[in-house]
């Protein structure tokens, strides 16, 4: 794969690159635990349960080993079907993610990325509806393109904390030399991230 220069130390912009990845863990982390509590005694719901382990799964899927490079096509498909297992609002989920690679690290960060701003979006939607939810990753010889976005009732302004992720991610995907968009007409609110070409590379099969 081709080499990708992350900001320099210099510029003090790695240094906050992995504060706010390390800020999103711990967001992630206490969000799973006030959503889906240790049992205290007595019988836990199915749903429930396999709601609770696929936010595990989620989590695991974000923090796991960072080495070599990562089939997107695999990985952001994978976290796409945990991250709807997961919640309550998600009724379906639409991934469309070609085959690609990238670099594990990057893999990561990127997912951090897509992790906060689907929470943004399942914040938007008012309890007791049910939405459509869905993520894009093409590749061309202009770059890498990336969309996250929802479908059906949503409010176009979201709660606090998920501002804050969506705050966030917008400044890593800044720090990763991308671009960020967002997009709400009617009932769709749409995320539009663009990164250079070199950032994934197509895989020949």
């Amino acid at each position: 794969m081709s080499r990708y220069v992350y900001p320099i130390d210099g510029d003090g912009q790695s240094t906050l690159l992995r504060h706010l990845i390390g800020r999103a863990l711990v967001d992630r982390r206490r969000r799973l635990g006030e959503r889906h509590p240790a049992p205290l005694g007595g019988d836990v719901p199915d749903l429930d349960r396999r709601r609770r382990r696929a936010a595990r799964m989620v989590e695991c899927t974000l923090s796991g080993s960072a080495d070599g490079t990562i089939d997107c096509a695999r990985f952001f498909g994978r976290l796409a079907s945990h991250i709807q297992m997961a919640s309550d609002v998600v009724g379906t989920m639409l991934s469309s993610v070609e085959d690609v690679a990238m670099d594990a690290h990057r893999a990561r960060r990127l997912a951090t990325v897509v992790a906060d701003l689907f929470y943004y979006l399942e914040e938007s939607v008012p309890m007791g509806q049910s939405v459509r939810m869905c993520i894009a990753i093409a590749h061309d010889d202009d770059g890498l393109v990336v969309g996250v976005g929802v479908e059906g009732a949503v409010n176009p302004v979201s709660c606090a904390s998920a501002t804050v992720a969506m705050l966030r991610a917008r400044n890593i995907v800044r720090l990763l030399r991308g671009q960020f968009q967002r997009g709400v007409d009617g009932h769709r609110l749409v995320f539009g991230l663009t990164f250079p070409a070199d950032f994934a590379e197509r895989i020949v099969r």
